[in-house]
């Protein structure tokens, strides 16, 4: 079943942050312990990757300084 995540996201009124086509290499690297991107940056799933890492950095930054914050409150 293909866009199953994404409809769960709208159901849930999440952010649907993206999709990583299926590549065999991809499963390869990971087994061997060797990072992907540095030989298949260029290919589909590789951009995807690049893509999702795009998508997600404001969300990791915002809980960075929400975690900050709290424990600035924390201390004081």
């Amino acid at each position: 079943m293909r866009g199953g995540v994404e409809k769960f996201c709208k159901e849930k009124t999440i952010p649907f942050l993206g999709e990583i086509p299926i590549d065999p290499r991809l499963r390869r690297r990971c087994d061997e312990g060797n990072p992907f991107m540095l030989e298949f940056e260029d290919t589909s799933a590789g951009k995807a990757f690049m893509e999702l890492a795009k998508r997600i950095q404001p969300v990791l930054r915002l809980a960075d300084d929400l975690e900050e914050e709290s424990f600035i409150k924390a201390s004081s």
